[in-house]
């Protein structure tokens, strides 16, 4: 499995290596692709509520929100029609995968810093 954007391109048109490639953000996932398939979802703020001239604007935080979409890369290469409802089985099956991947990657998570017993070089 690979991690990272996709800038681990290949030549136009060559199969992938890796079953499904994951998008990470932070220390988190944020998509999956899968295919041709390419399942995202992303934190994102609401739209901004028109201000009112009469009322001063609000200081509390805007409210965040979870936008999934779903897209199939061999006619969309640029994610521009989302397809999720559409094919929810889809959108789903590659939701579960990529929750059951994040699981894995937050357990396996460790700090920062170089691993016990490895040599650095200088040594």
């Amino acid at each position: 499995m690979a991690l990272g954007a996709e800038s681990v391109a290949t030549a136009p048109g060559a199969k992938s290596l890796h079953e499904a490639i994951y998008y990470l953000r932070g220390r988190g996932a944020q998509a999956i692709r899968f295919g041709d398939w390419k399942y995202r979802i992303a934190t994102e703020k609401s739209p901004k509520e028109k201000k009112s001239k009469r009322k001063a604007a609000s200081v509390t935080k805007p409210e965040k929100i979870n936008v999934e979409t779903l897209h199939n890369l061999s006619n969309d290469i640029g994610e521009q029609t989302n397809l999720i409802d559409e094919h929810p089985e889809i959108a789903q099956r590659l939701k579960r995968q990529l929750a059951t991947f994040e699981t894995d990657l937050r357990k396996n998570l460790r700090p920062a810093g170089v691993a016990s017993g490895v040599s650095t070089g200088g040594d």
